[in-house]
């Protein structure tokens, strides 16, 4: 059995309208992530005013980017807490923390993964530091 001509175009058409449609599928599903430091930030300010936003509805603050300036309490190995609650993670494993100084002020833009209330810690990761 041969096909006609027409419905050979038509296969072809077809068969090329799939393969547009699938290419431009997998740029939406597999397209990265945007990055912290392209993202506006939802809050700037001091960390512990921002505790006291945080503690009044922590659901509302989850997944946001936010821009917090507080007190160095202690460098880790994977990033820093600031003002004794809120576990901030570098965005890669580069050892950021060597410019860091226990005591100093800084300012840290990150990614809110959640808050616990029961040790009243807050986690950022993707964090990167802001230059003054």
């Amino acid at each position: 059995m041969s096909l006609s001509k027409k419905s050979k175009i038509r296969i072809v058409v077809i068969l090329s309208l799939l393969a547009v449609t699938a290419c431009f599928i997998y740029a939406y599903v597999f397209k990265p992530h945007d990055k912290v430091v392209d993202i506006t930030s939802e809050y700037v300010g001091s960390a512990n005013d921002f505790m006291i936003k945080i503690k009044e509805d922590a659901k509302l603050w989850n997944s946001k980017i936010v821009t917090l300036t507080g007190k160095i309490s202690s460098l880790e190995a994977n990033g820093i807490i600031l003002e004794n609650n809120i576990f901030c993670q570098f965005d890669d494993n580069a050892n950021k923390t060597l410019n860091l100084q226990k005591g100093k002020t800084t300012t840290i833009k990150g990614h809110i993964i959640g808050y616990d209330d029961l040790f009243d810690e807050l986690k950022l990761n993707q964090c990167i530091i802001q230059l003054p």
